[in-house]
C-alpha cells in the first residue's frame, strides 16, 4: 500500500494555480468565515485568531511528505500580515470552486 504524500506535481500545480487566481485583484474574495476557519483554528500559539472576515491571500504547504500541512493564510484587518490557518480537503475544494479551477484533492 502506498501513502499519498505532498507534493505531487499535481497538487503543487493547483497550490500554484489558487495563488495565481488569489493575487488576481478581479478574483472573489474568499473569507475565513466562508471556508467555516473563523474561531479557535490557529496553528500555533503565536498566531492571531481568525474572526471570520479575513480575506484569503494564498496556500501553501510545510512539514513532511509523509505528513504535510497546507495553510491558508488571511489577511488580517488592520495590518499588512497574514495569519496562517490550517486547510482541511473540504476547504481546498471550496476555494477551487469559488475560484472557478476544477480540481481534484486527493490529501
Amino acid at each position: 500500500m502506498t501513502l499519498h504524500t505532498l507534493p505531487n506535481p499535481v497538487e503543487l500545480a493547483q497550490l500554484a494555480d489558487l495563488n495565481g487566481r488569489l493575487s488576481n485583484s478581479r478574483s472573489p474574495v474568499i473569507t475565513a468565515a466562508e471556508l467555516g476557519l473563523a474561531g479557535p483554528h490557529k496553528t500555533s500559539d503565536s498566531a492571531p485568531e481568525l474572526t471570520g472576515p479575513e480575506q484569503l491571500v494564498r496556500v501553501s504547504w510545510d512539514g513532511t511528505d509523509e505528513e504535510p500541512v497546507l495553510h491558508g493564510y488571511f489577511r488580517l484587518q488592520a495590518e499588512d500580515d497574514s495569519a496562517p490557518a490550517g486547510l482541511e480537503p473540504v476547504a481546498l475544494k471550496e476555494i477551487s470552486r469559488r475560484l472557478h479551477l476544477n480540481h481534484r484533492w486527493s490529501l
